[in-house]
Formats: structure tokens, C-alpha cells, sequence
């Protein structure tokens, strides 16, 4: 009977086959990424681009390899703690993955590991990655009281970019904090960034709705860039998305006067 069902999933199962061409082209794209003279220690760790990112880790792992290297960057069926697959070119990724290792190893009450670990990760492709991680690991703490409504206008959006690749659609934004205030990146009212897709009337899109979160807090005067990333493309043709600063659940920074960001659909 199993040998049976084996069959009839085989059968089932569509392969998705490419030529060996575009193989061999996407290698040494991600070849080029790797800049030389690293030590034989370092540790390599390249931002997924626009598309599918499990290939992108996959690719990843395989330039590692050929230039024999180690690597953080991964698949897996599982998520584990600290882990998340799609993380584009979100250098938080970097820290957060460094402690969730150095916990499963018992190590992440000593901060001479985290510097060590840190010392030989190479990161390739990321935007704001803070210098101070390489010493000090960010915060990642859950507020308990609202972010000040009236400071809402000082975390601003920019550098924003969206698109379609290889059926993919993906945002990207930097979010800047201009106040005095930490933003905690997590908490029952923490600041997003909520992404609406619109038709080319300016109407949201049906489906069409995402969030950005924090991974780390965000320090006065930091920025971060926040990525998301849909199988499933809503934006028709002419179509935008529309990027905002939001607090769960509460309110928009629209409500307090701050218009949101649109950009066009490229792709």
C-alpha cells in the first residue's frame, strides 16, 4: 500500500525544470557577490535578492561551497528559533540569527562569543547594517505602553523600491527614527509599516495587504531596512504600493497628518 501512495505522488508531482543555462548564470552572479582575499576563517552571509528567496539561500550555500567558505545562510522545512526565511536585504537578519546560535550553544550570556562570531561574518548585499552590532547585539524588547502619537512624524520612510521577480512581488523601505524615543520592535501596539497594493485607479487590491515588522529596535537617529515579500502578486497592471507607518491596531501616522509612501510596480 505505501509502495502504492509513493507511486501516485510521484505522479502527482510537477516538476519545475529549468535550463542548465540559467543555473550556470545565477552561479556566477552570486560568484561575483563574493569579494576576494577573505580570510579562510570568515563566514559568509549574502542578502536574498528580489525573487524567489529559497533559491537565493540555496545558490548561497553552493557559492560557499566553491569558495570555501562558511555560510549562515540556509534552507530548511523547520524555523527554527531566531530563523526566518525571507529577510531580503534586512541586515538584522545577521545579529538575530549570531544569538539564536549562540543560545542553542550555551553561549549567549558571554559577549567575548558574540564579538568572535561576529568578527568573521562577512555580510554581502545588505543596506543598514548599524557598526555597533559587531559589538553590542541590538535589543529586541515588547513595549508596553503606545509609541507617542505625536511623535509618529519623526519615523520616516524612504529609499522605498517594489516589484515583481520571477512572479514574486516584493517592497522594500528604509525606516529612519528622527525622535528621541527607542521603538521597540515588538509589543501589543508596535509601529509597522503596513503595505497596500492598489489598482491603477489608486482602490486597494483585494488580497493585496502586508505588514513590515521591526526585527530589532530601532535606536534614536538608526534606520533599518524593513523587506516583504508575496508568492502571490495582487498588483494589476498600472497598479502601485502604498507604504504607511502604523501602530497595531491603534492607528495610522496617515490619522496625524503623515502621508504615506507610493510607488509605482515595476516588473
Amino acid at each position: 500500500m505505501l509502495s502504492i501512495l509513493l507511486v501516485v505522488e510521484c505522479v502527482a508531482v510537477s516538476p519545475s525544470v529549468k535550463p542548465l543555462s540559467q543555473w550556470e548564470q545565477a552561479n556566477e552572479a552570486t560568484d561575483a557577490r563574493i569579494p576576494g582575499g577573505l580570510p579562510k576563517d570568515a563566514i559568509l552571509f549574502l542578502a536574498q535578492p528580489p525573487g524567489n528567496p529559497y533559491r537565493a539561500d540555496v545558490n548561497a550555500m553552493w557559492a560557499a561551497i566553491r569558495a570555501h567558505r562558511q555560510t549562515l545562510n540556509g534552507y530548511t522545512g523547520l524555523l527554527p528559533d531566531g530563523f526566518t526565511p525571507v529577510y531580503g536585504s534586512d541586515c538584522a537578519e545577521l545579529p538575530r540569527r549570531v544569538l539564536s546560535y549562540l543560545s542553542f550553544s550555551h553561549q549567549g550570556d558571554d559577549p567575548a562569543a558574540y564579538q568572535a562570531l561576529m568578527a568573521r561574518i562577512v555580510p554581502i548585499g545588505f543596506g543598514d547594517c548599524d557598526p555597533s552590532w559587531r559589538t553590542t547585539p541590538p535589543t529586541l524588547t515588547a513595549s508596553t505602553r503606545e509609541f507617542p502619537q505625536d511623535k509618529l512624524k519623526g519615523l520616516v520612510l524612504s529609499a522605498a523600491s517594489v516589484g515583481v521577480t520571477d512572479g514574486w512581488g516584493w517592497a522594500q523601505v528604509r525606516l529612519t527614527n528622527t525622535t528621541t524615543e527607542v521603538v521597540a520592535a515588538d509589543g501589543d501596539h508596535c509601529v509597522q509599516v503596513a503595505v497596500n497594493t492598489l489598482d491603477a485607479s489608486g482602490r486597494p487590491v483585494e488580497g493585496g495587504y502586508g505588514v513590515m515588522g521591526l526585527r530589532v529596535d530601532l535606536k534614536p537617529g538608526a534606520s533599518l531596512t524593513l523587506w516583504w515579500l508575496t508568492n502571490t502578486p495582487k498588483a494589476p497592471p498600472g497598479g502601485s504600493i502604498q507604504l504607511g507607518v502604523i501602530q497595531k491596531e491603534l492607528r495610522r501616522a496617515s490619522d496625524v497628518g503623515v502621508a504615506p509612501v507610493i510607488v509605482p510596480v515595476q516588473g
